[in-house]
């Protein structure tokens, strides 16, 4: 799952993306899966 987190981080990154909205993305197709961690949020 970590691999499949990183390669969604990075190819949404490569589009552009915040790393808010990829945060976002993150937690809402994976969060199904099982608890995530205690990660800070990215700073605005």
């Amino acid at each position: 799952m970590c691999v499949d987190i990183a390669r969604d981080a990075k190819s949404m990154v490569g589009q552009g993306k915040s790393l808010r909205e990829v945060r976002s993305y993150v937690e809402s197709k994976y969060s199904k899966l099982g608890p995530g961690t205690d990660t800070p949020p990215p700073p605005p």
